[in-house]
């Protein structure tokens, strides 16, 4: 996942939209998390086989910073804890087992469920295609729009912003994938 502007992308192993408030959280409750204890040093040689044999590893890379911080987990060690260790520390610590829930992180768990992410103010077409009948251009004219597809006719502004906001406003119930691989079989892709 990489924040682009103001905004989180999902980059592998899908591309898609990201939910902010979502990815945000998770982040939060990551960096957040704090050290249960440390690892006593008659326990640090089986701590660090532990997390050679881990559940995984969060990387986090700051914009103008060049060297990540990564978050290595092992797998649960005892009820609800587990052994970690930051790029940034020599020692192994002990964090609560629920530190791991980031590892379990599914893309259809972070990804943006509106329909689109629309800016308005920088739309300055609109081709709305309905089955059957003809196209509907639509073209923004300043602050006001007009239908070029009916010789520049005025369009109603607030009607345009309507459906913008409408379609904005749409949520996505479910997605039918995780991966792209399966998209064919859905009819995209």
């Amino acid at each position: 996942m990489q924040k682009d502007h103001d905004h989180w992308q999902i980059n592998k192993p899908i591309k898609a939209r990201g939910d902010d408030a979502k990815i945000s959280d998770l982040v939060a409750q990551t960096l957040n998390t704090k050290v249960d204890s440390f690892v006593a040093n008659d326990k640090v040689g089986a701590a660090n086989t532990a997390l050679n044999d881990g559940q995984g590893t969060v990387t986090f890379t700051a914009e103008g910073v060049d060297k990540a911080l990564v978050l290595q987990m092992s797998k649960p060690i005892e009820a609800q804890k587990l052994y970690a260790k930051l790029s940034t520390r020599d020692a192994p610590l002990i964090l609560s087992g629920s530190a791991g829930a980031i590892l379990a992180t599914k893309p259809n768990d972070v990804r943006d469920h509106h329909l689109v992410r629309l800016n308005l103010d920088t739309v300055d077409r609109i081709h709305v295609e309905p089955a059957g009948a003809p196209e509907i251009l639509l073209a923004r004219n300043g602050e006001n729009w007009t239908i070029k597809s009916l010789n520049d006719k005025p369009a109603n502004s607030g009607d345009v912003k309507q459906m913008a906001t409408t379609l904005q406003n749409q949520l996505v119930t479910a997605f039918v994938a995780d991966v792209a691989t399966e998209l064919p079989k859905y009819g995209a892709g």
